[in-house]
């Protein structure tokens, strides 16, 4: 379980990388009026777009270790206000523009954000139940095995009967 969740971590930054580079931009910074831009304004590749996500998770989400997480995130958020690049961007010369956006649509994207959060906490909640029934099931399918094979289960009728038909060969 934890591998497949690793798998589709990593799957989901190659489909972040892969909207980035068919659209040049996702839909979260998009919506946000930010955009990434590599040296010079330039438009960054799907290998650049993909290792500034890397470096992300690791200097801006701390591998997504829930406390050090809020104090990476309080870092970046402490170099930004400063007027410095995220640390993950200082290291590529990476450049992030944003324009302004109303507080309706931030509110839209927060929202939204809430949404999608409540969505995949509802999915993974409903995924975790199915596989304890799967669970459950399988070891009650064990349990009837292993008595059915038991001998000692046999009642004093079931060993009269098959007694009975030992004598008649």
């Amino acid at each position: 379980l934890l591998l497949g969740g690793a798998i589709l971590f990593f799957l989901s930054w190659v489909l972040d990388a892969l909207i980035h580079k068919i659209f040049g931009n996702t839909p979260g910074k998009a919506f946000l009026g930010l955009k990434v831009y590599g040296v010079g304004r330039s438009v960054l590749t799907f290998n650049q777009y993909f290792n500034r996500n890397l470096t992300l998770w690791a200097q801006g989400l701390a591998f997504g270790l829930p406390v050090v997480s809020l104090l990476t995130m309080g870092w970046q958020e402490r170099r930004l206000n400063k007027g410095k690049r995220a640390s993950y961007d200082e290291l590529k010369r990476y450049d992030v523009f944003s324009s302004s956006v109303g507080w309706i649509r931030k509110t839209f994207f927060a929202v939204g954000f809430a949404f999608l959060f409540s969505l995949v906490t509802l999915f993974d909640y409903s995924f975790r139940i199915y596989l304890e029934d799967i669970e459950k099931s399988q070891s009650s399918q064990y349990e009837n095995k292993n008595m059915e094979l038991d001998p000692g289960n046999y009642t004093d009728k079931t060993y009269n009967q098959s007694k009975k038909y030992d004598h008649n060969l």
